[in-house]
Order: C-alpha cells, then structure tokens, then sequence
C-alpha cells in the first residue's frame, strides 16, 4: 500500500519531487511511462561455457557504432538477468 501511494505521489507532483531529490527548481518536468519496454536484440554468438559457468558473448561488428557501449552493456544485463552466471564479451572487429 505505502508503495503504491509513494507512486501516485510521484506521478503527481513530479516537480516537488525533482526540487527535493535533485535540488533543481526547474518546474520544466514530465511525467513518462513507467513501464520500459524491452525491443527485442539478437547478438552475434552466445556460448555457455559449462565448465567455468560461464557466457562467451560474441559481436562482430563491422563499422564503429557510437551505441556499441551501451548495447554490449545492455546485452550483458540481459544475458545475466536470463542465466544468472558470468558473460566473457568479446568484440571482434572484422573491417568493411
């Protein structure tokens, strides 16, 4: 109960919120969704390692890509959040 009230509090005064916890007296603030979607990824190569319990994930990537970072990050999060075990990323770049 006490969680659900803390929410609707949240949602509806998003800006005392932000001036008490950020100390921003900005009152330019929007409520967004809270529920986050999850687009669906595929990566390269995915191994289970069954001796070490352990993710071999594999990425070729042919061009640099500035979301690179964040994507092998997010594929990490996913890989761990549906195996419960260590990942071993490795980017092998293959050139155009």
């Amino acid at each position: 109960m006490r969680d659900n009230l803390c929410k609707y509090l949240a949602e509806e005064y998003p800006t005392a919120f932000n001036q008490w916890l950020l100390n921003n007296a900005s009152e330019n603030v929007s409520v967004l969704k809270t529920e986050l979607n999850l687009e669906p990824i595929c990566a390269d190569g995915v191994t289970l390692v069954q001796t070490q319990h352990c993710i071999l994930h594999l990425e070729f990537q042919v061009e640099p890509e500035a979301t690179l970072p964040l994507r092998i990050l997010d594929y990490w999060l996913r890989l761990y959040r549906t195996y419960r075990c260590e990942s071993v990323q490795v980017l092998i770049e293959v050139g155009s």
